[in-house]
């Protein structure tokens, strides 16, 4: 065999160099062959006034490692592994606090020894002793996100109760097994916050002064105290509470704590009340610590956590744990709190101090509808949060609007709370009842008669109505350009949230006939997302997250577009459809909607070109059913679901193979598949090309306020994946004419900004074949058509090929609203009232020039 002499080369230049590092002990990050197993461990155990502790034992578990401390309290342990040591300190009658500080490691739940430190000897290693007695709050919690006594028991705790809880369930999200039994979906337990005073407060801002105290007996499902303590405890009350130290990682409703982070509890076996000459002994409720953004002027005395304003750097998040994990069970108060979005979970996103810092919005503040948008790099890590719910833990009526302000009972603008880490993995303040629940409505971009109607939200929703997407709406809801250009398309994207039975709840299709005419003008083409099936089916919910439901063999949304079509058609301007039903329960979703992409547009103005497989749509549907075109599910309908589109080109271009076609790719699995439609500007004959999307949900993806940070956003490879093969089928028709007009929009369920939409548009790449004009020419705190958790952002999105770009870049730079329009008819809204259509804004585009 015929040696490559370069390559042989190459090796043995390798190999002098590896031998001549692990011979000379060249640190490269790994554990020199000759260290390994060599390296020990010591420490001191004294306790707090300095004083060393004998006959204690340290062990390292998993391994055999054990040593003793002598008469100078020192201990040392040797061989061993290098690894993450879970350390425990024992000796009857105390408790013992690990105390290591070294750089790169970590003092709770174990001690990660850096890589560096594996040179023969890691010192330092400290346990800080104590009797059972002399423990306080501060002390258990530590520093830390998990308490340094984890699992120990600790005795005599001493506390003033804050807030006292019952087990309850919320009733309306119960979830139904597989068996038809009845899970409940618990919102409260059994217990009780404390919070440490006078001498037991260690004046240390970073460990928190107050805990929860768990009293469930768990022989009970329901409410069920543990016998032999008092359920009868007060907020005031001065109690000594023993127990057992732990560390409880909350569950969510859809059965997930996948990296959430801890909540330390004290598991009681004993709460003694606080007597003097048999009366209970009680104190005032702490003031709170006061979260703000700036710091408070010299005439306040109380405590205070300066929190995280416009942070972008890479530990954002970790650094807004940081400050609430620091008053994790302790009385917090919210000067001038302003709501940036509620939802039915009982979830209320805030801000302190009317949203601003030193006086001024941060640059991603919309200021006009007095909420953050969320930004590259920026999570508005800034936001609070309060579960601010009615006591019956029903649907408050009415929630808070976005830009309200939460008030107490003696209408002082401020809340007061206790801040706790829920099942919704965020750190989420439990209104005290004095607090009550109450706010008014501050928002003067609002007509006063709008203003005042929010406070009914049911009575008023007609009124409501009309201002949002009625006859004549706000101008601030309709996109700012004339109907019908003979030399501008205009097209809009719109999810229309799970829409079924022919709009029927609600008048649905209505409200989106209104919205196509009074918000939209009337647009081109529009593209629709989540259109559901022509009836509703039965749905089980066997939980939140794993609900099903029975194929009942429907799976046509005909009657739905003609539906919204007819509405359309009375007020003026006729439209048709194009789509491709699911096979049944196969496209993802809501269980039993079979949501499905789909296209309305302008017949006076657009036509569509059909090609390939025939696909139901207006003018073949008019009759029954049986004398559809397609019937789904059955032969016709799998056969579409099944088609595949692709490119082809001839002497006049690029065109698809399949038109409607979806893009079939291993992707898509289980989520819905792009829709892909070949279309003329009538008045020209002018072809262009319109992609519909509806891309995986974040479903999976870790907390923003969990243990990994910064979090593992484990959807998005699979959103990626998709938006490539879109990408492929742009860069197909581009390679067939690169002037090509393509329009590609619809629900990302992404930002601008991420890999996804950076790899839908070619940008990660390497070449770039789409653009955003909302990202290029709209400004930051516009860009926003959906709201989470008080954080508005951007989710849906219309891109376009490099010629459509070319055409509108002028306008776009110099007047943007002339290119790019969201008009904000929906995510301002909390949507338990039904004051909003869809949890999404469409968004609008008018392109100009080239047709």
């Amino acid at each position: 065999m015929k040696c490559n002499t370069k390559k042989h080369w190459i090796l043995r230049i390798i190999s002098i160099i590896f031998l001549f590092l692990l011979f000379t002990g060249c640190n490269l990050g790994f554990i020199e062959k000759s260290k390994i197993g060599s390296y020990s461990l010591e420490g001191y155990v004294r306790k707090s006034d300095g004083t060393p502790v004998a006959g204690v034992q340290v062990t390292a578990a998993d391994i055999d490692a054990v040593a003793m401390t002598g008469a100078d309290g020192k201990y040392l342990l040797s061989n061993l592994p290098g690894r993450t040591l879970h350390l425990k300190a024992t000796k009857e009658g105390f408790v013992f606090i690990l105390d290591f500080k070294a750089q790169g490691s970590s003092s709770y739940g174990g001690v990660s020894v850096p890589l560096e430190a594996h040179k023969g000897k890691v010192s330092d290693v400290d346990f800080i002793c104590a009797a059972p007695g002399e423990v306080t709050i501060p002390i258990i919690q530590g520093s830390g996100a998990r308490s340094p006594l984890e699992g120990q028991e600790v005795f005599s705790v001493r506390g003033v109760v804050t807030m006292v809880t019952r087990q309850t369930a919320h009733v309306i999200y119960d979830t139904t097994l597989y068996d038809a039994t009845v899970v409940p979906q618990w919102v409260s337990e059994d217990g009780f916050f404390m919070e440490a005073f006078g001498p037991d407060k260690d004046g240390n801002p970073a460990t928190s002064d107050g805990i929860f105290i768990s009293t469930h007996d768990p022989l009970y499902e329901g409410s069920q105290w543990k016998e032999g303590i008092d359920s009868g405890i007060e907020p005031g009350d001065v109690v000594f509470v023993s127990g057992i130290v732990r560390e409880v990682r909350p569950m969510s409703r859809f059965n997930e704590s996948t990296s959430h982070l801890t909540r330390t509890v004290i598991d009681a076996h004993t709460v003694i009340p606080f007597t003097e000459g048999g009366v209970k002994k009680t104190k005032p409720l702490p003031e709170g610590v006061m979260l703000t953004y700036s710091k408070p002027d010299s005439s306040y005395t109380g405590e205070y956590v300066i929190m995280p304003w416009n942070d972008t750097s890479p530990s954002s998040l970790q650094n807004a744990v940081d400050k609430l994990e620091a008053v994790e069970g302790m009385l917090i108060q919210i000067k001038n709190p302003i709501v940036t979005g509620s939802t039915h979970y009982n979830i209320t996103g805030v801000m302190a101090d009317s949203g601003k810092k030193d006086g001024e919005y941060s640059g991603t503040f919309n200021a006009e509808w007095l909420a953050p948008v969320l930004d590259k790099n920026d999570f508005n890590t800034e936001l609070l949060y309060v579960d601010y719910q009615s006591p019956d833990w029903r649907t408050f009526q009415p929630i808070p609007q976005i830009g309200d302000v939460l008030i107490d009972k003696n209408s002082n603008e401020l809340f007061r709370g206790v801040m706790d880490y829920t099942a919704d993995a965020l750190y989420m303040a439990r209104p005290l009842e004095s607090q009550g629940w109450k706010f008014i409505s501050t928002k003067s971009s609002y007509p006063a008669e709008i203003q005042t109607s929010f406070n009914d939200l049911s009575t008023n929703r007609e009124k409501i109505r009309g201002w949002r997407i009625g006859d004549n709406p706000d101008a601030r809801f309709v996109v700012p350009w004339n109907e019908a250009e003979d030399d501008a398309l205009t097209v809009a994207s719109f999810n229309i949230e799970n829409y079924v039975n022919q709009g029927k709840p609600y008048d649905k299709d209505k409200d989106i006939a209104d919205i196509v005419k009074n918000n939209l003008k009337f647009p081109d083409v529009l593209i629709i997302v989540e259109m559901g099936d022509d009836n509703e089916s039965d749905v089980v919910y066997a939980n939140q997250a794993d609900s099903w439901a029975y194929k009942d063999g429907v799976v046509s949304a005909v009657l739905n577009y003609r539906g919204i079509i007819d509405k359309i058609h009375d007020l003026g301007v006729s439209y048709d459809f194009r789509q491709i039903d699911p096979k049944e329960l196969d496209f993802g979703g809501a269980p039993g909607v079979n949501i499905r992409l789909g296209f309305m547009y302008r017949t006076d103005r657009v036509a569509f070109v059909d090609r390939g497989l025939v696909t139901n749509h207006y003018e073949n549907t008019n009759g029954d059913p049986s004398t559809w075109p397609v019937q789904a599910p059955g032969v016709q309908g799998d056969l579409l679901a099944d088609a595949e589109t692709g490119v082809f080109t001839d002497e006049t271009g690029p065109h698809l193979t399949q038109s409607p076609g979806l893009i079939q790719d291993a992707a898509f699995a289980r989520s819905r598949r792009s829709l892909a439609g070949e279309f003329i500007f009538k008045k020209t004959g002018k072809t262009f090309f319109v992609v519909a999307n509806h891309l995986s949900s974040k479903g999976g993806d870790m907390p923003l306020y969990g243990e990994i940070q910064p979090p593992l956003l484990k959807s998005e490879a699979n959103r990626n994946r998709q938006a490539l093969a879109v990408n492929k089928l742009v860069s197909n028709i581009l390679r067939g004419d690169p002037e090509a007009y393509v329009i590609v929009g619809g629900d990302m369920n992404d930002f601008g900004f991420s890999l996804p939409l950076k790899t839908l548009t070619g940008e990660a790449q390497g070449k770039q074949v789409l653009y955003s004009p909302s990202e290029e020419f709209m400004p930051v705190t516009e860009r926003f058509s959906y709201s989470f958790r008080g954080n508005l952002q951007q989710i849906d999105h219309i891109l376009i090929s490099p010629a459509l770009y070319e055409n509108v870049y002028s306008e776009g730079k110099t007047n943007w609203k002339n290119v790019c329009y969201i008009p904000h008819i929906n995510s301002l809204f909390s949507r338990n009232n039904h004051i909003a259509t869809s949890d999404h804004d469409p968004e609008a585009l008018r392109l100009k020039g080239g047709w």
